[in-house]
């Protein structure tokens, strides 16, 4: 997949959980808690996250060998970046580690539905392990979550609809809690998925928000949310605490059922 991002021209390895050897699918869970076998050397290391990095088998071969083809595209200049992009945060730092094992220098590592209100394992701790991976970049899609933290609820194909735990099922009732105190989930989600996270423990580089907007007023609107969240001022601070206020109502709502910090299984169920 080729993307303008940041001025540069970057190509990405896309989706790729669905090539990779490891595993597949990947499970659901809390996947945050997966980075303690990178300091504990009697954690359990599920994903193979420490040393050796080598490929688990043809997936992992082809995955290489797309980036080191990337790689000598980047070094003739036909594009500038390269990364991988997919849902995993374990598959991807694994396949970052891989990378590095192989002497391909990452540019961007893309995720989505990983800074949510619902799941923000991105700068609970991963933000650093791709950083300790040699990658330059991260970017973060799909602050609602694939459509599951909207009124409507998103799209039927949603893996979370067929994921055990009850993560679906929070979601509609963290919206009937957001329209009971006069607003929306989507309003509140934004809120916070487009609260700014850095890398380098919060002194570095912004990591972006990547979403799609169908038309120009789509992009104001967007445009106009990232400021109140992210500019003293742009937003009435009476306002501003009714969100805030039913934001942490969202969250204690999903550590109540469980499902804060949960990701579902990548590829889902119901796309095998």
């Amino acid at each position: 997949m080729l993307r303008q991002c940041c001025a540069d021209l970057t190509a990405d390895l896309h989706d790729v959980e669905f090539v990779s050897s490891h595993p597949f699918p990947c499970p659901g869970g809390d996947h945050l808690s997966v980075l303690s076998s990178l300091s504990d050397p009697a954690a359990t290391d599920a994903f193979k996250l420490r040393p050796p990095h080598t490929a688990l088998g043809p997936g992992d071969s082809q995955i290489l060998e797309g980036l080191q083809t990337l790689a000598a595209l980047r070094s003739e200049g036909k594009v500038r970046k390269i990364g991988i992009a997919g849902y995993p945060l374990p598959v991807l730092l694994r396949l970052s580690l891989l990378a590095r094992a192989n002497d391909i220098k990452l540019d961007i590592v893309q995720t989505y539905a990983q800074q949510t209100i619902l799941n923000p394992s991105l700068a609970g701790g991963y933000l650093a392990a791709f950083e300790n991976a040699g990658v330059q970049e991260v970017t973060n899609a799909a602050p609602l979550a694939m459509g599951i933290l909207t009124s409507s609820g998103g799209p039927e194909w949603h893996p979370a609809r067929s994921e055990e735990g009850g993560m679906y099922e929070a979601c509609r009732q963290a919206a009937a809690l957001c329209r009971e105190r006069g607003t929306s989930l989507e309003e509140v989600a934004l809120n916070f998925g487009y609260k700014e996270v850095r890398l380098g423990d919060g002194q570095g580089e912004a990591v972006p928000v990547v979403i799609g907007c169908k038309s120009i007023e789509e992009i104001k609107r967007t445009i106009k949310q990232w400021r109140e969240v992210n500019v003293p001022g742009a937003r009435d601070a009476e306002a501003a605490k009714k969100v805030e206020a039913v934001e942490a109502e969202v969250i204690r709502l999903f550590e109540d059922k469980g499902v804060k910090g949960v990701s579902w299984s990548s590829p889902g169920q119901n796309a095998l």
